[in-house]
Protein backbone atom coordinates (compact mmCIF):
# COMPACT_ATOMS: atom_id res chain seq x y z
CA UNK A 1 0.00 0.00 0.00
CA UNK A 2 2.37 2.97 -1.63
CA UNK A 3 -0.17 5.89 0.10
CA UNK A 4 -1.43 4.50 3.41
CA UNK A 5 -3.22 6.56 5.97
CA UNK A 6 -2.11 10.11 3.35
CA UNK A 7 -4.93 12.33 2.85
CA UNK A 8 -5.06 12.90 -1.04
CA UNK A 9 -7.01 15.50 -2.83
CA UNK A 10 -7.58 15.08 -6.58
CA UNK A 11 -9.21 18.02 -8.12
CA UNK A 12 -11.43 17.44 -11.50
CA UNK A 13 -11.90 13.76 -10.21
CA UNK A 14 -15.43 13.00 -11.38
CA UNK A 15 -14.03 11.73 -14.80
CA UNK A 16 -11.52 10.64 -17.20
CA UNK A 17 -8.58 10.99 -15.59
CA UNK A 18 -8.98 12.05 -12.51
CA UNK A 19 -11.02 9.21 -11.94
CA UNK A 20 -8.66 7.27 -12.84
CA UNK A 21 -6.05 8.68 -10.39
CA UNK A 22 -8.26 8.79 -7.44
CA UNK A 23 -9.03 5.01 -7.72
CA UNK A 24 -5.65 4.43 -7.75
CA UNK A 25 -5.09 6.51 -4.67
CA UNK A 26 -7.10 5.21 -3.00
CA UNK A 27 -6.44 1.28 -3.91
CA UNK A 28 -2.97 1.95 -2.30
CA UNK A 29 -4.58 2.92 1.30
CA UNK A 30 -4.88 6.82 0.61
CA UNK A 31 -8.06 9.19 2.05
CA UNK A 32 -9.19 10.71 -1.74
CA UNK A 33 -10.90 14.23 -1.18
CA UNK A 34 -12.83 14.37 -4.63
CA UNK A 35 -12.99 17.83 -5.85
CA UNK A 36 -14.74 18.79 -8.81
CA UNK A 37 -17.97 20.88 -9.57
CA UNK A 38 -20.29 18.28 -10.36
CA UNK A 39 -21.24 17.20 -7.49
CA UNK A 40 -23.16 13.96 -8.71
CA UNK A 41 -20.42 11.97 -10.50
CA UNK A 42 -18.07 12.65 -7.23
CA UNK A 43 -20.74 10.88 -4.81
CA UNK A 44 -21.25 8.01 -7.10
CA UNK A 45 -17.41 7.39 -7.62
CA UNK A 46 -16.72 7.87 -3.51
CA UNK A 47 -19.65 5.08 -3.09
CA UNK A 48 -17.33 2.97 -5.53
CA UNK A 49 -14.36 3.70 -3.73
CA UNK A 50 -16.04 2.44 -0.55
CA UNK A 51 -18.00 -1.00 -2.05
CA UNK A 52 -14.31 -1.34 -3.34
CA UNK A 53 -12.88 -0.62 0.35
CA UNK A 54 -11.14 2.42 0.02
CA UNK A 55 -12.04 5.45 1.56
CA UNK A 56 -13.21 8.75 -0.29
CA UNK A 57 -15.52 11.82 0.30
CA UNK A 58 -16.86 14.28 -2.02
CA UNK A 59 -16.53 18.27 -2.20
CA UNK A 60 -17.77 20.36 -4.67
CA UNK A 61 -15.74 23.53 -5.74
CA UNK A 62 -14.70 25.64 -8.86
CA UNK A 63 -10.86 25.64 -8.89
CA UNK A 64 -10.86 28.88 -10.55
CA UNK A 65 -12.89 30.28 -7.47
CA UNK A 66 -9.96 31.14 -4.62
CA UNK A 67 -12.85 31.42 -2.41
CA UNK A 68 -14.23 28.13 -3.27
CA UNK A 69 -11.00 26.54 -3.20
CA UNK A 70 -10.01 27.41 0.36
CA UNK A 71 -13.11 26.67 1.46
CA UNK A 72 -12.91 23.21 0.24
CA UNK A 73 -9.43 22.68 1.32
CA UNK A 74 -10.81 23.73 4.96
CA UNK A 75 -13.59 21.49 4.64
CA UNK A 76 -11.25 18.49 3.81
CA UNK A 77 -9.10 18.74 6.78
CA UNK A 78 -11.75 19.27 8.89
CA UNK A 79 -13.78 16.10 7.67
CA UNK A 80 -10.47 14.08 6.88
CA UNK A 81 -6.77 15.41 8.37
CA UNK A 82 -4.17 17.56 6.85
CA UNK A 83 -3.47 16.90 3.07
CA UNK A 84 -0.32 15.07 2.15
CA UNK A 85 -0.74 15.08 -1.51
CA UNK A 86 -2.21 17.53 -3.73
CA UNK A 87 -3.33 16.05 -7.10
CA UNK A 88 -3.85 19.04 -9.69
CA UNK A 89 -5.68 17.29 -12.28
CA UNK A 90 -8.44 19.63 -13.15
CA UNK A 91 -8.47 20.82 -16.96
CA UNK A 92 -9.92 21.83 -19.63
CA UNK A 93 -9.33 22.34 -23.70
CA UNK A 94 -11.73 24.52 -25.50
CA UNK A 95 -9.74 26.54 -28.24
CA UNK A 96 -8.66 25.09 -31.62
CA UNK A 97 -7.91 26.52 -34.18
CA UNK A 98 -5.08 29.15 -35.27
CA UNK A 99 -5.07 32.17 -33.33
CA UNK A 100 -6.51 34.51 -35.86
CA UNK A 101 -9.56 32.18 -36.02
CA UNK A 102 -9.38 30.94 -32.46
CA UNK A 103 -12.47 32.11 -30.06
CA UNK A 104 -10.53 34.59 -27.90
CA UNK A 105 -13.40 33.64 -24.68
CA UNK A 106 -12.64 29.53 -25.54
CA UNK A 107 -8.63 30.80 -25.37
CA UNK A 108 -8.78 32.32 -22.34
CA UNK A 109 -10.67 29.67 -20.44
CA UNK A 110 -7.87 27.26 -21.15
CA UNK A 111 -5.31 29.31 -19.34
CA UNK A 112 -8.07 30.36 -16.94
CA UNK A 113 -8.68 26.67 -15.40
CA UNK A 114 -5.37 25.32 -15.80
CA UNK A 115 -3.46 28.29 -14.67
CA UNK A 116 -5.49 30.06 -12.24
CA UNK A 117 -6.79 26.62 -10.91
CA UNK A 118 -3.70 24.90 -10.29
CA UNK A 119 -2.48 28.30 -8.40
CA UNK A 120 -5.54 28.60 -6.26
CA UNK A 121 -5.22 24.78 -5.20
CA UNK A 122 -1.67 25.12 -4.88
CA UNK A 123 -1.41 28.48 -2.94
CA UNK A 124 -4.01 26.90 -0.55
CA UNK A 125 -2.68 23.53 0.37
CA UNK A 126 1.25 24.79 0.09
CA UNK A 127 1.18 27.19 3.03
CA UNK A 128 -0.55 24.33 5.18
CA UNK A 129 2.30 21.99 3.85
CA UNK A 130 5.08 25.20 4.65
CA UNK A 131 3.44 24.70 8.53
CA UNK A 132 3.67 20.99 9.10
CA UNK A 133 7.15 21.10 7.30
CA UNK A 134 5.94 17.64 4.40
CA UNK A 135 3.40 17.27 1.68
CA UNK A 136 3.91 17.19 -2.41
CA UNK A 137 1.91 18.72 -4.90
CA UNK A 138 1.54 17.27 -8.31
CA UNK A 139 0.48 19.23 -11.66
CA UNK A 140 -0.91 17.66 -14.73
CA UNK A 141 0.76 19.17 -18.07
CA UNK A 142 0.31 18.20 -21.44
CA UNK A 143 0.51 18.95 -24.95
CA UNK A 144 2.37 21.84 -26.06
CA UNK A 145 4.38 22.27 -22.62
CA UNK A 146 7.49 21.10 -24.45
CA UNK A 147 7.37 22.76 -27.73
CA UNK A 148 5.10 24.11 -30.00
CA UNK A 149 1.59 22.98 -30.58
CA UNK A 150 -0.18 24.68 -34.18
CA UNK A 151 -3.64 25.12 -33.49
CA UNK A 152 -3.96 25.07 -29.53
CA UNK A 153 -2.25 27.70 -28.27
CA UNK A 154 -4.14 28.61 -25.22
CA UNK A 155 -4.09 24.93 -24.10
CA UNK A 156 -0.13 24.90 -24.91
CA UNK A 157 0.62 28.55 -23.17
CA UNK A 158 -1.36 27.19 -20.15
CA UNK A 159 0.19 23.75 -19.54
CA UNK A 160 3.74 25.52 -20.16
CA UNK A 161 2.72 28.28 -17.86
CA UNK A 162 2.10 25.19 -15.27
CA UNK A 163 5.52 23.83 -16.30
CA UNK A 164 7.15 26.97 -15.08
CA UNK A 165 4.96 27.35 -11.93
CA UNK A 166 6.05 23.64 -11.11
CA UNK A 167 9.57 24.31 -10.98
CA UNK A 168 9.11 27.63 -9.45
CA UNK A 169 7.13 26.87 -6.28
CA UNK A 170 9.77 23.10 -6.26
CA UNK A 171 12.55 25.98 -5.44
CA UNK A 172 10.53 28.10 -2.89
CA UNK A 173 9.51 25.29 -0.81
CA UNK A 174 12.60 23.15 -0.79
CA UNK A 175 13.79 24.61 2.52
CA UNK A 176 10.15 23.38 4.14
CA UNK A 177 10.04 20.08 2.68
CA UNK A 178 7.40 20.09 0.32
CA UNK A 179 8.19 18.41 -3.29
CA UNK A 180 6.19 19.66 -5.94
CA UNK A 181 6.76 17.43 -9.66
CA UNK A 182 4.88 17.90 -13.03
CA UNK A 183 3.56 15.05 -15.22
CA UNK A 184 2.53 14.35 -18.98
CA UNK A 185 -0.04 11.65 -18.97
CA UNK A 186 0.23 11.66 -22.96
CA UNK A 187 -2.78 11.92 -25.57
CA UNK A 188 -5.46 10.11 -23.41
CA UNK A 189 -9.03 8.97 -24.66
CA UNK A 190 -11.08 11.33 -21.65
CA UNK A 191 -14.50 12.45 -21.68
CA UNK A 192 -13.01 15.73 -22.57
CA UNK A 193 -11.38 14.69 -25.76
CA UNK A 194 -14.09 12.69 -26.81
CA UNK A 195 -16.41 15.61 -26.94
CA UNK A 196 -13.76 17.48 -28.52
CA UNK A 197 -13.87 15.28 -30.97
CA UNK A 198 -16.92 15.96 -32.48
CA UNK A 199 -16.53 19.72 -32.53
CA UNK A 200 -15.74 21.14 -36.58
CA UNK A 201 -12.73 22.98 -35.66
CA UNK A 202 -11.22 20.24 -34.04
CA UNK A 203 -11.91 17.69 -36.95
CA UNK A 204 -10.36 20.51 -39.06
CA UNK A 205 -7.36 21.14 -37.44
CA UNK A 206 -6.74 18.32 -34.90
CA UNK A 207 -7.66 15.12 -36.35
CA UNK A 208 -8.09 13.38 -32.68
CA UNK A 209 -10.41 10.80 -34.51
CA UNK A 210 -7.21 9.98 -36.87
CA UNK A 211 -5.09 9.99 -33.60
CA UNK A 212 -7.81 7.46 -31.39
CA UNK A 213 -8.42 5.25 -34.35
CA UNK A 214 -4.57 4.68 -34.64
CA UNK A 215 -3.93 3.74 -31.70
CA UNK A 216 -1.91 6.61 -30.14
CA UNK A 217 -3.52 7.02 -27.25
CA UNK A 218 -2.44 6.41 -23.41
CA UNK A 219 -4.97 4.71 -20.95
CA UNK A 220 -5.38 6.90 -18.29
CA UNK A 221 -3.88 3.99 -15.67
CA UNK A 222 -0.81 5.08 -16.55
CA UNK A 223 -1.22 8.81 -15.65
CA UNK A 224 -3.09 7.07 -12.30
CA UNK A 225 0.80 4.93 -12.22
CA UNK A 226 2.83 8.21 -12.90
CA UNK A 227 0.78 10.27 -10.20
CA UNK A 228 1.14 7.32 -7.45
CA UNK A 229 4.91 6.67 -8.08
CA UNK A 230 5.57 10.74 -6.92
CA UNK A 231 2.93 10.77 -4.34
CA UNK A 232 4.77 8.02 -2.84
CA UNK A 233 7.80 9.62 -2.10
CA UNK A 234 9.80 7.57 -4.70
CA UNK A 235 11.18 10.52 -6.71
CA UNK A 236 11.53 13.18 -4.00
CA UNK A 237 15.21 13.63 -5.57
CA UNK A 238 13.23 14.70 -8.86
CA UNK A 239 11.40 17.81 -7.29
CA UNK A 240 11.12 19.97 -10.14
CA UNK A 241 10.72 18.24 -12.70
CA UNK A 242 8.63 16.38 -15.31
CA UNK A 243 7.68 13.16 -15.37
CA UNK A 244 6.10 11.31 -19.15
CA UNK A 245 4.55 8.32 -19.80
CA UNK A 246 7.32 6.79 -21.26
CA UNK A 247 9.55 7.18 -17.91
CA UNK A 248 10.92 4.37 -16.72
CA UNK A 249 10.56 4.56 -12.98
CA UNK A 250 13.48 2.21 -12.02
CA UNK A 251 15.49 4.27 -14.09
CA UNK A 252 14.31 7.52 -13.21
CA UNK A 253 14.91 6.83 -9.40
CA UNK A 254 18.45 5.37 -9.81
CA UNK A 255 19.63 8.71 -12.41
CA UNK A 256 18.24 11.30 -9.76
CA UNK A 257 21.58 12.47 -9.47
CA UNK A 258 22.86 12.73 -12.92
CA UNK A 259 19.41 14.41 -14.00
CA UNK A 260 19.66 16.83 -11.41
CA UNK A 261 23.42 17.88 -12.01
CA UNK A 262 22.21 17.93 -15.84
CA UNK A 263 19.11 19.77 -15.13
CA UNK A 264 16.78 17.65 -17.18
CA UNK A 265 13.08 16.99 -17.53
CA UNK A 266 13.03 21.17 -17.28
CA UNK A 267 12.25 23.45 -19.46
CA UNK A 268 14.88 25.78 -20.33
CA UNK A 269 15.98 28.00 -22.97
CA UNK A 270 18.88 26.73 -25.09
CA UNK A 271 21.81 28.74 -25.99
Amino acid sequence: MKLSEQIAIVTGAGRGIGRAIAERFAAEGARVALVSRTGGELHALAREIADAGGTAKSFVADVTDLDQVQDAVARVEDAMGPVDVLMNNAGVHNGFGPIWEIDPDHWWMDMTVNVRGVFNFCREVSRRMVARKQGRIINMVGGGFSGPSPNMSGYGASKTAVTRLTETLAAELREHDVKVFAMAPGLVKTPLNLANMKRPEVEKYMNLKGAFDAGRDVPPTVAAAIATELASGRLDALTGRVVRPNDDFDRLEADADRIVKRDLLTLRLKT
